[in-house]
């Protein structure tokens, strides 16, 4: 099973993170399959846009740590960060078309940074973005305090960072994290749409 699907609907690349077993935690594949269908984006003038959306009940819960094992040390966190999740972070702002987010259940960790990457975004109301990274003693990767802080100010962007919860669909509307705030069975259509 592909663990990034692509697919063109009328000038629009659909891109669905596609590991539903796992809440499309990020793993290896994930990771090349974005780049990959970045760079067919970026390759087909007769893409518009581009939608991304998670398979299953959940946007993407973040890294998969089974990645890391158990002998992840800070100095090989930091590494994979900067050569893995900040290069495709770039390619998020670097795409010359929009983006737009259809945040399906929950975003999560790095699933955060990808949503928050994105021009627009189109939550339901059991939608939600979490900033977990306190929770296991870690700041934000994938570029995650700098886009928080673009969309929200920096204090309330600190508040949120190290809260440690969950932030549902109805508070990110309020807070502008999302520009649309849906039912749930209308993200994806509403994102297509736009």
């Amino acid at each position: 099973m592909e663990s990034v699907l692509y697919k063109i609907e009328d000038g629009i690349a659909i891109v669905t993170l596609n590991r539903p077993e796992r809440y499309n935690a990020v793993n290896e594949d994930i990771i090349d399959g974005l780049n990959n269908a970045f760079d067919k984006a970026s390759k087909d003038d007769n893409i518009k846009c581009m939608v991304i959306s998670g398979s299953g009940r959940g946007f993407c819960a973040g890294a998969d740590m089974t990645l890391f094992g158990e002998d992840l040390t800070p100095e090989k966190r930091s590494n994979y960060i900067i050569e893995t999740y900040q290069p495709l972070i770039n390619k998020f702002t670097q795409l010359n078309i929009p983006i737009i987010g259809a945040i399906n259940g929950s975003a999560a960790g790095v699933g955060a940074s990808f949503a928050l990457a994105c021009d627009f975004r189109v939550m339901g109301h059991s939608s939600s973005i979490y900033f977990a990274f306190i929770n296991i003693a870690i700041g934000p990767d994938g570029g995650g305090s700098w886009l928080l802080a673009r969309q929200v100010g920096y204090s309330k962007a600190l508040e949120i960072a190290t809260s440690g919860k969950k932030i549902n669909g109805e508070d990110c509307h309020k807070l502008g994290l999302t520009n649309k705030l849906v039912e749930d069975d209308k993200i994806l259509e509403e994102a297509i749409n736009w």
